[in-house]
């Protein structure tokens, strides 16, 4: 676990959207597994924001289908299970 929070803040600090909806998902699977309800949800939910400001930086159709991808789907929807 501590591997997975060093890994969310590197990820933070190179400033790597994708690095860091990535990282964030693979905490949040993780504390969820270990029981961590709360912090899988708001872990998810800062995946989800990475995620969504990505897909905002796209044109339209992009987006659509950057939103469709099972990974991210999976993110956004709260997935606990690997990417």
């Amino acid at each position: 676990m501590p591997e997975l929070r060093l890994a969310v803040e590197q990820s933070d600090r190179l400033r790597s959207p994708s690095v860091r909806w990535h990282a964030q998902a693979a905490l949040g699977r993780a504390l969820y597994a270990m029981g961590d309800d709360n912090g899988a949800e708001h872990t998810f939910a800062a995946a989800a924001n990475v995620i969504q400001a990505m897909a905002a930086g796209l044109a339209p159709a992009r987006a659509v289908r950057f939103v469709a991808a099972e990974p991210i789907r999976e993110v956004l929807g709260g997935s606990t299970t690997p990417v």
